[in-house]
């Protein structure tokens, strides 16, 4: 009994469309070619994907979609395949659940399947918008709420199968990608419940082992979606079930590689060093400057070598960093004094979740970097 955990494939994703914008869709798509194929050729009993399929919840785009089903229907297939949603996911995949595929389940809310040998009991992602209560702390009431769902799943727990909890949540403790710091809701680790022989987890990038009893993993994303990533564990991971304690191993997947370097003056030697570096990475190259920001250098680095995408100077970023709180802090203000005057009784937790749907927004309408 084998199953393979996959998750964050952030299908129609677009990086670095600020300086040098590169569609990853290609790089994505081979790598879920390289993963069908393992699939077919190892005879997999079930397959896992821990959400985060699409990186645009709001109008994906139609070849991100298109590679989905694509991949979905290869890999159902071969295998009963359970696909559940993430915080990226559009809400729209929930009506495949409407065409009844054999062997594909879609997970939009917090369910039990029975599949063969196992019970999987699925808990997608949770919207902390939609536990809000103006009189209540909405991150305190989708804990509750999370805590719930996984003490009455742990109850359900037979014996008889394998029973494998999915989720796609933040976790106590782990350490979220650039791209990934929207997630209010971290659960404790004490939620797991030893009655689940493995818990396959989405979100995380970085593919990590997070408790040992019960054996829980987040397999992390198929290739690196930002360059806080390029030093992650990559891939998928198969959970082979026929000894007492299940063994995971991971699957290596094609991916371009991510590399940073470091400028540390403009002298000759030093851009001739650079150079050959940059001619050795098969991937794409982020310049970090420790030295005064040069618009010039900037525009010689990104026109004489294709795959850099990204050139910053450490005191440029610094600096936007500071406007975008600025402004943060002005808005807020705002709003504040707004509240005060006209909903006294409600203005503290008004502005308390005000302040998470700003938070939502800034992440929401960052360009890609």
């Amino acid at each position: 009994m084998r199953v393979v955990h996959t998750s964050d494939w952030h299908l129609g994703l677009e990086s670095w469309s600020q300086t040098r914008s590169i569609n990853r869709l290609p790089e994505t798509q081979k790598a879920l070619n390289t993963l069908v194929e393992y699939v077919k050729k190892e005879n997999i009993d079930l397959v896992l994907i821990a959400g985060d399929v699409l990186h645009n919840r709001v109008s994906p785009r139609i070849e991100a979609l298109d590679t989905l089903a694509r991949i979905l229907q290869q890999l159902s297939n071969e295998a009963p395949t359970i696909l559940l949603l993430g915080n990226h996911d559009w809400r729209g995949l929930k009506m495949l659940r409407e065409l009844n595929l054999n062997n594909l389940f879609v997970v939009n809310k917090a369910e039990i399947l029975e599949i063969g040998d196992f019970k999987v009991f699925a808990m997608p992602h949770l919207d902390t918008q939609r536990a809000l209560d103006f009189g209540a702390d909405p991150v305190s009431e989708a804990e509750k709420v999370v805590k719930e769902i996984l003490a009455n799943f742990s109850k359900e727990a037979t014996s008889s199968k394998k029973n494998i909890l999915l989720s796609h949540v933040m976790v106590e403790g782990s350490i979220e990608s650039e791209r990934e710091r929207n997630l209010q809701l971290h659960i404790k680790k004490s939620f797991f419940s030893s009655n689940f022989d493995y818990i396959a987890l989405g979100h995380i990038h970085n593919q990590s082992l997070v408790t040992t009893q019960p054996v829980t993993w987040y397999c992390g994303s198929p290739i690196c979606l930002d360059f806080g990533e390029e030093h992650d564990k990559k891939g998928a991971l198969v959970v082979d079930f026929s000894s007492e304690e299940p063994k995971v191993t991971q699957i290596e997947l094609p991916r371009k590689a991510l590399m940073t370097l470091t400028l540390e003056n403009y002298r000759e030697s030093t851009l001739d060093a650079m150079a050959k570096k940059i001619a050795t990475c098969d991937g794409y190259v982020r310049i970090v400057g420790k030295t005064r920001p040069s618009n010039e250098i900037r525009k010689y680095l990104m026109n004489s070598f294709e795959n850099i995408v990204k050139v910053e100077f450490e005191h440029e970023t610094e600096s936007v960093d500071t406007k975008a709180t600025l402004f943060q802090s002005d808005v807020l203000k705002l709003y504040s004094d707004y509240i005060n005057h006209n909903y006294t009784e409600n203005a503290e937790s008004m502005l308390r979740i005000f302040k998470r749907f700003l938070e939502e927004v800034e992440f929401s309408e960052t360009p890609e970097t």
